[in-house]
């Protein structure tokens, strides 16, 4: 119903498989990555980011066609059409997500879910540990691996992190016009709307 809610009032968007709000990286969640790996998070926030928003923060469509399957190819095109978005919004500074889907302890149990942070390793984003997930979050929900491996105590769930800046994130739709919905539309431009450097 929230989601819905949002849709409706214009400040939650559908892209299929998932959806995006305009947010930013919560200031608080510095103190959640691991010390070791906050250096590399305030250099990508200060030079690539360049600063805590505005972004995109993608979630999954509660609403989704297919329920409790994830798709690449949807998913794909659905970061497909937030770009193309981003591309007209000079102000958007990249995306953000964070869940329990995109930690590597998730894949440790489930690895036919690792495709899901293939794109952002593979073409300029990155990827932070932000601890332990709260496990009514859905991680033991329709997998008996993860719900068995947490009883056993050989599971403990985590979150993840992702930033993929504006940039790269524009780079890579620029490179993949196959998840466009009109290819007859004009080409998605890496320079549009004054993309950050």
């Amino acid at each position: 119903f929230v989601a819905m809610g949002r849709i409706a009032t214009l400040s939650r968007f559908p892209a299929g498989q998932l959806d995006w709000e305009v947010s930013g990286l919560p200031r608080s969640w510095l103190f959640r990555v691991p010390l070791a790996q906050l250096p590399r998070l305030i250099a990508l926030l200060a030079w690539e980011l360049r600063g805590f928003g505005p972004t995109y923060f993608s979630h999954i469509n509660p609403n989704r066609r297919n329920q409790g399957i994830l798709l690449e190819r949807e998913s794909l095109r659905a970061y497909h059409r937030m770009a193309r978005s981003m591309a007209l919004q000079p102000e958007i500074r990249g995306l953000i997500t964070a869940s329990w889907l995109h930690s590597p302890a998730t894949f440790a149990i489930s690895p036919h879910l690792k495709w899901l942070n293939d794109v952002f390793l593979q073409n300029g984003g990155h990827v932070f540990p932000l601890g332990p997930a709260d496990v009514e979050s859905g991680v033991l929900h329709r997998s008996p691996e993860r719900q068995q491996a947490y009883a056993d105590g050989t599971f403990k769930p985590t979150e993840a992190l992702i930033v993929w800046p504006r940039k790269a994130m524009l780079a890579w739709a620029s490179t993949h016009e196959e998840f466009r919905d009109d290819r007859s539309a004009r080409p998605l431009k890496l320079a549009a709307q004054g993309a950050h450097p």
